[in-house]
């Protein structure tokens, strides 16, 4: 959805170019959506005006009061649902749809995927001029419930209280979390008994206006294959209170408990981990267990890694050896291959495609997650991967002078894509394929349309859904030259 202010008291008039009536911010008008937007709001047509309406779904009949207007867009929220959509479902999570952990929950599951492959066609069409038949058809998560390993859960006091839970969309006003769907059961379940420690030993909380108080978030990961859990708190100070008293009740009532680390992040910022992360007790990473193949592919077996507390990790675990096999795959290896791993993580997609090819040289920016896929691949008794730690358009001039040269690279960039300086160094390589793992198609759109420009040709897109009940998709993309 569009990114703009929901409580601008603006009133904007509509453009000319629309036959339409002024819209009014707190206006009520009649609505039938018609498709979803990109970021999971609903989209109405009012005689050719496009309105955005969060929590609705294609073929509802509603009405709806407009929040913001601008000359080109609005924005509106539900009043009254007239008529619902056949998709449209009860919401499973009592938070829903408040918090802003989802955005899809009152959608079919096999409703969302649909809304999900036109999405993605639609933004590829249309930034990079791919045709729909080179997109398949996206593959639904094993489950889509109980899927995150990762929970990071902002705090705030209420009261006597603490408030604990995820952001409400567009805000900061923080949820109080009782329950979670989409998370993984234990990982919840600490969370609310740490919730608790905190309120018993009194920690103050931060205060986002007023920069005081010492909690800011918790965030709570593991492996359910593993069975290991590493708690983090964010502290607006050096030291966490309470520290020792804390650890002892955390190692009382969870034994699965591997680790307790204190990020200090005193800055006022929305960035949340601070620079430095410290180890309070046991070790600062957990062990995570993956299996290739999941699919039926021919894959390179069983792997274990170590996660270190910031490094990244794909949070669905379910689906994590679907999306990698379909790396394997779609790169079609051959012995004599030297591949290039960029934006490498933990080396969980080096660690699949090293048994099949020569090389892997891996970029890896975040010191702890290179560190950490480096020890990886000892643990996988994996020899013939190289890492380099820094940026990719840094690092890639140091492999030109070493005389490394890449015929296949792997892409796998955050959410904001590849900087334009990265692509530049890979298109100077000039590798005969390249792969694309992308978590965002806007920003995968834009780096396709440079890439193809450059003389590659898309072979195909996998869209893949890591992320259910949100409006987030996963894909792998394959180019050739």
């Amino acid at each position: 959805m569009p990114g703009c202010g929901l409580d601008n008291p603006q009133v904007y008039k509509s453009d000319l170019r629309y036959n339409t009536p002024m819209f009014n911010q707190g206006s009520v008008v009649k609505l039938e959506i018609s498709e979803i937007a990109a970021g999971g709001a609903g989209l109405a047509k009012k005689d050719g005006f496009p309105v955005f309406v969060t929590g609705a779904a294609v073929g509802d009949v509603i009405k709806a009061r407009i929040t913001f207007a601008k000359k080109d867009f609005a924005e509106a929220k539900i009043e009254e649902i007239i008529q619902p959509s056949p998709d449209r479902v009860q919401p499973r999570c009592k938070h829903y749809p408040q918090c802003g952990g989802c955005a899809l929950q009152h959608v079919r599951y096999d409703t969302q995927i649909k809304y999900k492959q036109k999405i993605i066609c639609d933004t590829l069409g249309k930034t990079a001029g791919i045709q729909h038949e080179l997109i398949r058809s996206i593959l639904p998560s094993p489950s889509p419930w109980y899927y995150r390993n990762k929970v990071q859960l902002p705090l705030k006091k209420l009261g006597h209280d603490i408030l604990m839970g995820y952001y409400q969309a567009g805000t900061h006003r923080v949820v109080n979390m009782e329950e979670c769907f989409v998370q993984e059961t234990e990982l919840t379940r600490v969370a609310l008994g740490i919730k608790n420690i905190i309120r018993e030993h009194a920690v103050a909380i931060y205060d986002e206006e007023e920069k005081v108080g010492i909690l800011r978030h918790l965030i709570v990961r593991g492996s359910s294959i593993t069975g290991e859990i590493l708690v983090g708190f964010v502290i607006n100070a050096k030291n966490l209170p309470f520290e020792n008293e804390i650890i002892a009740d955390i190692r009382k009532r969870f034994p699965a408990v591997v680790g307790v680390l204190a990020s200090a992040n005193q800055s006022a910022t929305n960035v949340i981990l601070g620079e430095k992360n410290k180890l309070l007790w046991g070790r600062g990473h957990y062990f995570e267990q993956l299996g290739s193949s999941l699919r039926g592919g021919e894959g390179g077996g069983q792997y274990k890694f170590k996660v270190s507390f910031p490094s990244f990790y794909q949070v669905n675990s379910a689906q994590v050896g679907n999306l990698y096999d379909l790396v394997l795959e779609m790169a079609a290896l051959r012995k004599s291959d030297v591949v290039l791993d960029a934006y490498a993580g933990v080396g969980t997609i080096a660690a699949y495609l090293a048994p099949h090819c020569e090389t892997v040289y891996g970029i890896e920016e975040m010191p702890a997650a290179c560190k950490d896929a480096e020890e990886n691949m000892q643990l996988n008794n994996i020899e013939n991967v190289r890492y380099g730690q820094g940026l990719v358009e840094d690092i890639l001039p140091e492999f030109l002078k070493m005389d490394v040269h890449p015929n296949i690279v792997v892409l796998d960039p955050p959410r904001a894509g590849c900087t334009e300086m990265a692509i530049q160094w890979i298109l100077k390589f000039k590798p005969k394929k390249i792969i694309y793992v992308s978590c965002a198609p806007a920003t995968l759109a834009r780096d396709l349309k440079k890439i193809i420009a450059a003389g590659y040709k898309l072979k195909a897109v996998q869209p893949i859904d890591m992320f259910p009940h949100t409006p987030h998709i996963e894909s792998v993309s394959c180019l050739t030259r």
